[in-house]
């Protein structure tokens, strides 16, 4: 069977980044190995109740890069998050077919798919286009971490 990672951050936010994870998700077990990369345990149980989906019984393995009790102050969280756990799909891409990202920008090889809700990295972008991502330190450091700039 294929595998595939797919990368969002926070899919418990209930946004519609969270709907395309969620139904992508969906769409993806019954055929492929699938494993969930993210900051914290999904609570699929409330992803059925706000999308709809079939996930609560779906085989789908979760690779969590965070911790629960993450920081919610931090303004720029769901950008670093989606940023580790992009790197965590990038260091372990020899061990999927493909990757997935349902909330921005990856740098990941081909074959990827990534769904850009907003973009967030694109150094191509003009930098007042380039939205969550603060300027200074706490920018260059999320930069570093996504690999993408």
């Amino acid at each position: 069977m294929p595998r595939v990672a797919v990368v969002h951050a926070d899919v418990n936010a209930g946004g519609g980044a969270e709907a395309v994870c969620a139904h992508a998700l969906e769409a993806l077990a019954p055929g492929w190995d699938v494993t969930l990369i993210t900051w914290r345990p999904p609570d699929f149980g409330k992803l059925d109740r706000l999308y709809a989906t079939s996930l609560s019984g779906a085989r789908i393995a979760v690779r969590c890069v965070g911790k629960r009790g993450h920081p919610s102050w931090l303004a720029w969280r769901a950008v670093y998050q989606h940023a580790m756990a992009a790197r965590l799909a990038q260091d372990t891409r020899d061990d999927y077919d493909i990757v997935v990202s349902t909330y921005c920008e990856i740098a990941a090889r081909p074959p990827a798919l990534q769904y850009v809700h907003v973009p967030h990295y694109s150094a191509r972008l003009p930098s007042e286009l380039i939205v969550g991502v603060p300027r200074g330190p706490v920018g260059g450091a999320v930069r570093r971490a996504s690999r993408v700039a």
